[in-house]
Parts: C-alpha cells; sequence; structure tokens
C-alpha cells in the first residue's frame, strides 16, 4: 500500500500555495534524479511503524522557495535562510500526510537537512513505501517515504 500520487501533489499544493504561492501538480516528465547542485530536507514520523519523508529540491526551487518564504525579494537567501525553508516545508507536508499513513501517530523528528550534488539519501533497512515526482512552480521536487519496523512494502 502507498499512497495516491494525486493526494500526495494535492497536499503539497496546499502547501506551496500557502508558504510560497508556488502552484503544484504530479508531473512524471521530471525522472527520479538531479545531478545539479539540490537541496533535501527529511523527517522521521514514529508511531508503530516508522516512515522517513523527504523532500528533494533542485537548488534553484530551494532558493525560490526561501525568497518567498521569507519575503527576501531579489535577495538572495544565506544557506541558512534555505535550510530553514525546506525544512519547514518537509514539516508542514509531514505533518499533513501522516494520517495517509497507516500506523503513523503524531510523533515527528525535527527536519534534517542535506545539500550537495549528485547524492542520494538511504535508510539501512528501509524500502521506498512511496515516490512522488512534482512540478512546484515550474521547478522538478520529488517526495519520497521510506517505511521500516514492517511497514507494508507498496506491493503488499
Amino acid at each position: 500500500m502507498s499512497i495516491n500520487t494525486e493526494a500526495v501533489a494535492a497536499v503539497v499544493d496546499q502547501v506551496s500555495m500557502a508558504m510560497m504561492q508556488m502552484p503544484t501538480r504530479a508531473d512524471a516528465d521530471h525522472g527520479t534524479h538531479v545531478q545539479e547542485p539540490s537541496v533535501e530536507a527529511q523527517v522521521q514520523l514514529f508511531g508503530t511503524r516508522t516512515f522517513i519523508m523527504t523532500v528533494h529540491f533542485p537548488q534553484a526551487l530551494a532558493v525560490a522557495a526561501a525568497q518567498r518564504i521569507f519575503r527576501l525579494g531579489p535577495r538572495l537567501p544565506t544557506d541558512a535562510d534555505i535550510d530553514d525553508a525546506v525544512g519547514e516545508i518537509v514539516n508542514v507536508v509531514a505533518g499533513n500526510l501522516r494520517s495517509l499513513l497507516p500506523g503513523s501517530s503524531g510523533h515527528m523528528s525535527l527536519p534534517c537537512v542535506v545539500r550537495g550534488r549528485d547524492f542520494e539519501f538511504a535508510v539501512p533497512g528501509s524500502h521506498v513505501f512511496g515516490h512522488y515526482v512534482l512540478d512546484v512552480g515550474g521547478y522538478p521536487a520529488w517526495v519520497n517515504v521510506l517505511a521500516t519496523d514492517g511497514a507494508d512494502p507498496p506491493h503488499a
């Protein structure tokens, strides 16, 4: 069992419109990997099962998000601004999606943010519960949900 792509896109759209005034839609055309500089934030959701939710943005989207959230106008955000913006986005998205995750309660970790180029995030012992390719304001974005502690794989 996984979450329907349209449901994830709808939640991210609500969050991105409220926080950044940027519309979101499902978009399978962007593929699964970015080799340009990017920013990824993750939170863990705890309950009878543990889920790890990540939001992966190319650097350009992370900069645009920070500029809009903190109303910086054309001024470039600092790395701390970018970390705060993308961390808050994953926090709000995860908070809105947790009711769709079987066994997840209201307990969440603080966000963790990673920046770099051509990297992959992995949690040993986990499996992909859902992978969602989105378009946020014309930029590609990815939401991934990993599951551990007996969470059903998507093919179960």
